[in-house]
């Protein structure tokens, strides 16, 4: 409980400002994801016995984004199988 008014803004400024930086994050996530969703879906199109330079591609661009997120390689571990 606050004892005072200026208390109670204080907090409140502290959890709006901790509620942008999850919410930028998050953004940040789902646009990642996305991304290998569709990337993903591309390489279920492509011939990998025909197109094997292609596929490659589209695996480092995979690759790149996941090095892009800030996470460990024991973090993204599973990912990258």
């Amino acid at each position: 409980i606050w004892t005072s008014p200026v208390e109670l803004e204080e907090y409140i400024q502290e959890v709006q400002e901790a509620c942008n930086i999850l919410m930028k994050d998050n953004r940040k996530l789902r646009k990642w994801h996305i991304d290998i969703i569709e990337s993903i879906i591309s390489l279920m199109n492509i011939d990998l016995l025909k197109n094997k330079e292609i596929w490659k591609e589209k695996l480092n661009t995979i690759k790149r984004i996941l090095d892009q997120s800030n996470y460990s390689a024991k973090e993204t571990k599973g990912w990258r199988v």
